[in-house]
């Protein structure tokens, strides 16, 4: 039974030191630690809520150094909860590559009453949520000062989520700033004590090191500051209609709400600053991207890829889904001439989302007229049937 043991073990550490963990499941059972309080703050409607996370992390693991993942469920800030099927299916699987996981609850509801302001009702509600989930990381980074009970590097931290859930995921990493909001949003900001907030675990950093945005948004990519920007990849639907693709307005049970930045834009910019950015562009989906067998399995793989080569410090040598091309001049006016390693479809967007044109091209120099196209800032999205690449094109 010993010899055994030492095989077994043997063999695991062979396939750690193989990069199976991180990558592949590993693992098949899996310690689950439910209902553990992180915080509590005021909600909306003057309620002192309390702030749950589930954990989840690796059975009989000998690891006890390890990255952690923590995500937020979506539901426009009105609904959903730390249950919520996709977030902990994310949470199990990544559990099981090695990963510390977590699922946090945050502070919901908006003052629907208040209609002519519906706008500002969800704008607080999004802080809210951004100062939950910097209490969240809060949390664990002080866990690790306290006998470190669930084992994590607090060096090696990924912010992520769905929708909602990753919108406040995104502003807890990038928006450190509030000099970089307008003065609607920083006046909202300072009336609810500031991005930190005080949901709890005050004296511990709330920054994280990676994020993971599926269909997710910000107020404006311009949040993202030099000094702050972290690696990000992003999964989104180009024909989002809840959150749009690129710029435009968040929609609530079929009203626009306000305008946000999608994942296209957030991919450009964080690029320009020099990080590593990696957009999976599904083709025309809609908001309910993570809710098909294939999608599903396409966003954990590919999340797995990129977290890995983040690990293994291979993620700047490595793009996961940028295509080999040029295309130029940009700015453009009647012409774009477009050079691939092999033939894709070249879509053209609007800002908004809007199709202005697609055309198959071959391998090698492309020639493209957008004289027909509205002059201003376009979207170029180029699919090889596999990889996807989405950049800024100003037409003249």
């Amino acid at each position: 039974m010993k010899k055994i043991y030492m095989l077994s073990s043997a063999l695991f550490l062979v396939l750690t030191l193989n990069g199976q963990r991180y990558l592949n499941e590993v693992f098949t059972q899996l310690d689950s630690i439910k209902d553990v309080q992180y915080g509590q703050a005021i909600a909306w409607n003057n309620d002192t809520v309390k702030l749950y996370v589930d954990i989840f992390k690796p059975a009989n693991d000998s690891a006890t150094n390890r990255p952690l993942i923590i995500l937020a469920h979506g539901g426009s800030f009105i609904a959903g909860n730390r249950q919520d099927e996709f977030i902990t299916d994310l949470c199990r699987r990544f559990a099981r590559r090695g990963y510390v996981t977590a699922s946090i609850s945050y502070r919901l509801g908006v003052n629907q009453q208040n209609f002519l302001n519906i706008s500002e009702e969800f704008i607080m509600a999004a802080i809210r949520g951004t100062q939950d989930f910097n209490a969240a990381v809060r949390f664990f980074k002080k866990s690790a000062t306290q006998g470190n009970p669930y084992g994590i590097d607090t060096n090696r931290l990924v912010a992520g989520g769905y929708s909602a859930g990753s919108i406040a995921a995104l502003h807890s990493v990038y928006l450190r700033d509030t000099n970089v909001v307008t003065q609607q949003v920083r006046s909202l900001i300072k009336l609810l004590g500031g991005v930190e907030g005080s949901s709890g675990n005050s004296g511990f950093s709330s920054e994280s090191h990676l994020v993971v945005n599926i269909a997710g948004a910000v107020l404006d990519t311009q949040i993202i500051l030099q000094q702050y920007v972290r690696p990000i990849v992003s999964f989104h639907g180009t024909v989002d209609n809840t959150v749009k693709f690129g710029r435009g307005f968040v929609q609530v049970n079929g009203f626009n709400i306000l305008q946000l930045d999608g994942s296209s834009l957030i991919d450009v910019r964080v690029k320009n600053l020099g990080s590593t950015s990696s957009l999976f562009a599904f083709q025309n989906v809609d908001h309910d991207l993570p809710y098909n067998t294939t999608r599903r399995n396409t966003i954990v793989t590919e999340m797995a890829n990129f977290l890995f080569a983040w690990l293994n410090g291979t993620l700047g040598q490595k793009t996961f889904t940028d295509l080999r091309v040029a295309y130029y001049p940009n700015p453009a006016r009647e012409m774009l001439n477009i050079t691939l390693e092999k033939s894709a479809v070249i879509k053209i967007y609007t800002i908004n989302g809007q199709l202005l044109k697609e055309i198959s091209c071959t391998e090698g120099d492309n020639a493209i007229t957008v004289a027909d196209l509205p002059r201003g800032m376009v979207l170029v999205t180029i699919h090889d049937g596999v990889n996807t690449v989405t950049n800024k094109l100003l037409l003249q």
